[in-house]
């Protein structure tokens, strides 16, 4: 199975050797963050983790509401006993870029239940786009 393009291979190398040296260590993985190519990739590769027995860490190195939902619905596929911890980054941000969203209590990360990621852009927040496509 291909895990990555050519971009990411050293990462998903030591993925592999992990799972067949069969240590018990997790391994941290940024979905949002290009250390993957986005979710797509880093569901194949967090797949292939724990049918090898291997922890997973969701997080992303920084985000807003929108990044942080997105990580919060990886973590909450994650099969339980393999998902050591996710992390809420959007209440550590001092301006919000996103409404609604996933919630955080008792120490744990829920994800929103609206459609798609339960959370909508703040474009007031954003300001003027930088770039449109249509």
């Amino acid at each position: 199975m291909r895990l990555a393009d050519e971009t990411g291979r050293m990462r998903h190398r030591h993925s592999y050797g992990a799972a067949h040296r069969r240590r018990p260590r997790g391994r941290n993985l940024l979905p949002e963050n290009f250390n993957l190519g986005g979710l797509s990739k880093a569901r194949r590769v967090r797949d292939y983790l724990v049918d090898n027995r291997i922890a997973v860490v969701s997080e992303d190195s920084w985000g807003g509401e929108i990044t942080t939902a997105a990580v919060a619905h990886f973590a909450a596929s994650t099969p339980e006993d393999w998902l050591v911890n996710t992390t809420d980054l959007m209440n550590y941000n001092t301006r919000s870029t996103g409404i609604g969203g996933p919630t955080s209590a008792g120490g744990k990360l829920y994800p929103g239940d609206a459609p798609g990621l339960g959370v909508e852009p703040d474009f007031d927040s954003l300001g003027t786009a930088v770039r449109v496509y249509s």
